[in-house]
């Protein structure tokens, strides 16, 4: 998923990117603030890895604080593991999900 971001991000030189680490509803709000940033960093490490310029990319982390799947469940849980990549600059663009980069 993140390959594929990076080739639409290469194709859009203008447009920034947003990491956004979030996570399941366990955990305290703090551990959880800092789960959602580690994996918003490792997103971005992936991305600069891959070639995109770091001065294109921001991290931010939601911590629980933005479910996408409500529900106390295994498959709630895993759907709000994720990180969202988040176009800025530019157009206007949709959102990309890169969904679990990293636990």
């Amino acid at each position: 998923m993140l390959q594929s971001f990076f080739d639409q991000a290469r194709q859009r030189p203008d447009q920034d990117v947003r990491i956004e680490g979030n996570c399941d509803e366990r955990g305290s709000r703090e551990y959880n603030l800092a789960l959602g940033q580690r994996r918003a960093d490792a997103a971005r490490n992936h991305l600069e890895n891959l070639g995109l310029d770091p001065g294109r990319i921001t991290t931010i982390s939601n911590g629980k604080e933005r479910p996408r799947a409500s529900g106390h469940d295994e498959a709630a849980w895993r759907e709000n593991r994720r990180d969202d990549l988040v176009p800025v600059g530019g157009e206007v663009g949709v959102s990309m999900t890169a969904g679990e980069v990293s636990r």
